[in-house]
Order: structure tokens, then sequence, then C-alpha cells
């Protein structure tokens, strides 16, 4: 007899172990994002939120104005459309999933100040909040002076945003046209204080992924313009700015 009841016991022993297995995996179980692999996307990033609110910080490279002759779109410069600019790369791989307030700001005023850095950040004021979720801060290719300071400069930008935005995710991206050893040393020892994310280009600073002379734009007014000003030349390209939105994507965390 007890051989004929053993199947009928490991039958019902499996059952009931299955059954446990999957409550646990229903109600329990909690995926740890740090086991996700840089460079994978993050599904649910901000799993709280149908809001998602981005600001990037920036140079020429994040936006300029429009440029008689020399710039035609408001975005960043040498994207080939507004589209194809990280700024709204990243703002459009957000919008899959979430209700996206994406803001970009020149901020080169900072970068060319001829006193204290510091002086600038009252600029910032109507774009910090806390009810921002990321920000990006491109900064450094406009930095000709004050080098010295460097380290205490971008110190103090990080701490003022942090302080206005506390509960925003900060990445610091680094120089990409006329990188400077000083400049990225800076960069670094700020993510590092503060424990961001930095966003090392040194794998794209090349001509291939630079726009170059010559190349079509599609400006604002519908109309294609060529890019003849070498120092619009040296910004990136639709790949350049493709990669660096996908390194911003590659790593947000889960808020």
């Amino acid at each position: 007899m007890y051989k004929k009841k053993f199947p009928i016991i490991l039958l019902f022993t499996s059952i009931l172990l299955l059954l446990i297995t999957l409550v646990w995996f229903l109600f329990f179980y909690q995926p740890d994002v740090n086991d996700t692999e840089e460079g994978s996307q993050l599904p649910g990033f901000f799993d709280s939120k149908e809001d998602v609110s981005y600001l990037a910080i920036g140079n020429s490279l994040t936006i300029h104005p429009v440029m008689e002759n020399i710039w035609w779109g408001e975005w960043g410069m040498a994207a080939t459309s507004k589209e194809k600019d990280y700024v709204h790369l990243v703002d459009a791989y957000l919008d899959e999933t979430y209700d996206v307030s994406t803001t970009a700001y020149n901020f080169a005023d900072w970068e060319t100040s001829e006193s204290n850095r510091s002086d600038m950040f009252s600029e910032l004021d109507q774009y910090l909040s806390p009810d921002l979720d990321l920000i990006t801060i491109q900064l450094g290719e406009n930095i000709t002076t004050g080098l010295d300071t460097l380290n205490e400069d971008y110190t103090e930008l990080v701490q003022y945003i942090k302080d206005e935005c506390p509960n925003a995710q900060i990445m610091i991206l680094d120089e990409f046209c006329w990188p400077k050893p000083e400049i990225q040393a800076a960069q670094k020892q700020a993510a590092d204080t503060f424990s961001l994310t930095y966003i090392d280009l040194s794998e794209i600073r090349t001509d291939e992924y630079r726009a170059g002379l010559g190349t079509n734009v599609m400006g604002e007014d519908n109309e294609w313009h060529t890019i003849t000003e070498a120092t619009v030349a040296e910004h990136p390209n639709d790949d350049g700015m493709r990669y660096i939105a996908n390194r911003i994507i590659a790593n947000l965390s889960q808020l």
C-alpha cells in the first residue's frame, strides 16, 4: 500500500511547493535594479510616477538660438533636426511611458564668466524645482579662463542644483568638442563628491561622430542649410547625439 500512496503524496507536495513559490513571486519578490547590466533599459525607472520632468543644462551642444548664416534651429547644435539632438532623443524615450516635461537651458554664461561663476546661479532659479526627476549638466567646452577654480566651481554648481532639486537624478556629461584635462578632472571630482553618474564621451571624440563642414541641416524655417562654420562643425553629428542620449538612458535609475 505504501508504494501505491507515494506518487499521490509526491504530487500533492509538488503542487503545494508550486503554490508557495507563486505566492512568494507575486507578493514578495522585488528585482534588484543593481543587478541590471549597464546599457540595458530599466523598465519603470520612475515606477511611482506618471509625470516626469527633465532639465538639460548645457551650452550650444544642448541648445543654441538661431544665428544668421551660422545656425538655424533652437536645439542642440549640429543635429540635422530638432528631433535628433540628445535632449529630444531622451525626451522621446521617456515619452513612451510617461507624460514628460523637458526643458533645455543654455548656461554658457557660467562657462564664460570672468568673475565668480557662482554669481551666475540665479539664472537657473526659474528652472530648478523639487519636482524635477532628471537633470543633465553638459558644460565645459567654452571655459578658457578661471581654470584654477574649476574644482570649486563645479562642486558649488552641483551643490546649488542639489539643494534646489533634492529629488532629481543628476548626471554630468563629459566634454566633446574641445576637451581639456583640467575641466574633465573637475567634472569627475564633482561627480565623485556627490556620487553622480559621469557620462564619458571619449569613445566618440572622433571625426566619425563630428558633424563636419558641409553637413546639411533642416532649419526651423523648413529649409535646408549647410554648415560652413568650423566651430559648428566640431559639434556631434546625429550619431554622436544618439550615443549621448543612449548613455543617459542606460544610466537612468529607479526612483
